[in-house]
């Protein structure tokens, strides 16, 4: 620990602030700086052997994100060679179920990056010992050979940025923000 506090002094001693200035002069202003520490990421220790993505592979990627204490969008979203299904539950402009269409082979591109962040060998659960934050449960189904993530401010916890990048991806290609927030979204 104090190794990371050297560090983290010696990083900050970098930063430079340009000052406040009135009528061309510099003035006296109050600035705060949040700074978050994390743990490094938990990489997969053992690696699982994702299943083969065929041409004709049936995939399935769902991901559920629960409410909190607020107002955080609950709802789930599963996007499959079949289409998209969006169910809102909570604190979101479509409530109960929507659907729409999609290639199946996009898909099963978003199925690869999947298998390229190496999914199936995350650990389960990356739990934080925190309450009133939202769950995002995170899995994908490829030919019936499923795994499951689930994210409970999880970057708390050293789960890799992989697994958040992924679930912003999900969100993303289904164009979720168009049941959530009845915006539209951008293709």
């Amino acid at each position: 620990m104090l190794a990371q506090t050297h560090t983290l002094q010696g990083e900050v001693r970098q930063w430079r602030f340009t000052p406040f200035e009135e009528n061309g002069k510099a003035v006296t202003a109050k600035v705060e700086e949040y700074i978050y520490l994390v743990p490094p990421e938990r990489l997969p220790k053992n690696h699982v052997a994702a299943p083969i993505l065929r041409r004709d592979s049936k995939v399935a990627i769902t991901l559920e994100r629960s409410g909190c204490y607020g107002s955080c969008p609950s709802y789930t979203v599963t996007i499959s060679t079949e289409g998209i299904i969006f169910f809102g539950r909570l604190f979101v402009a479509a409530f109960g179920r929507h659907t729409d269409i999609v290639d199946a082979d996009l898909v099963r591109k978003l199925a690869k990056r999947f298998v390229a962040a190496d999914f199936y060998s995350m650990d389960s659960s990356y739990t934080a010992s925190v309450t009133d934050n939202p769950l995002y449960t995170l899995s994908i189904a490829i030919d019936g050979h499923e795994k499951k993530v689930e994210d409970y401010v999880g970057t708390w916890e050293g789960m890799p940025a992989v697994i958040t990048e992924l679930e912003d991806e999900v969100d993303t290609f289904a164009r979720t923000e168009r049941w959530i927030s009845g915006r539209p979204a951008p293709f």
